[in-house]
């Protein structure tokens, strides 16, 4: 019956979107989740050399504390995801971050 498939469906599809969520949403208390978070505020922040000030991934991951974003940031230099930098902004040197390939 055509009842029973698009029920079947409907529970699949859901399954599916509810597991995307689960795994793409950062778990704030896990390393893991943190790194995700510090990546995804410097894609969300990059120019188009793909930096990103350290400034403004602390703003995007207001619920990491400073430490937390720091400690994922040493996470991803070693293993070289991450190249920072000091650019003068407004006559301050500010910490630039960009993530490699």
């Amino acid at each position: 019956s055509s009842d029973v498939c698009s029920s079947d469906l409907e529970a699949s599809s859901a399954i599916v979107a509810r597991s995307l969520r689960d795994h793409s949403a950062p778990k704030w208390d896990d390393e893991a989740g943190q790194v995700a978070a510090v990546e995804a505020a410097i894609m969300a922040h990059a120019d188009a050399d793909g930096w990103a000030t350290r400034t403004d991934v602390l703003r995007s991951c207001r619920k990491l504390s400073a430490d937390a974003v720091d400690r994922a940031c040493r996470r991803l230099l070693e293993e070289e995801r991450l190249e920072t930098a000091k650019r003068a902004s407004k006559g301050r040197a500010a910490t630039v971050l960009r993530l490699v390939d």
